[in-house]
């Protein structure tokens, strides 16, 4: 996911996520994956705030190997 930085910090990136919530709920799926750029701590804030944590699961950036990459993941919680 990439939010243009003229528009960063006006809730775009949460708006997202929470699409993608409700699309992964819809489809009983029951767990969220991502991977963040490690130094991207706004990213990685962002993405805490929304309930994700790291899994532990390291890799590199595939377009740029001297970055690595953090996967962070979250349940997908049911609507009762």
């Amino acid at each position: 996911m990439w939010v243009a930085p003229e528009v960063r910090g006006r809730g775009a990136g949460q708006a997202l996520l929470d699409a993608v919530g409700v699309w992964a709920r819809a489809r009983g799926l029951e767990r969220l994956e991502l991977w963040v750029t490690e130094g991207n701590s706004a990213a990685a804030r962002l993405y805490r705030r929304a309930g994700f944590i790291e899994t532990g699961a390291r890799d590199v950036l595939p377009a740029n190997a001297a970055l690595q990459t953090i996967q962070m993941a979250r349940a997908i919680l049911s609507t009762p």
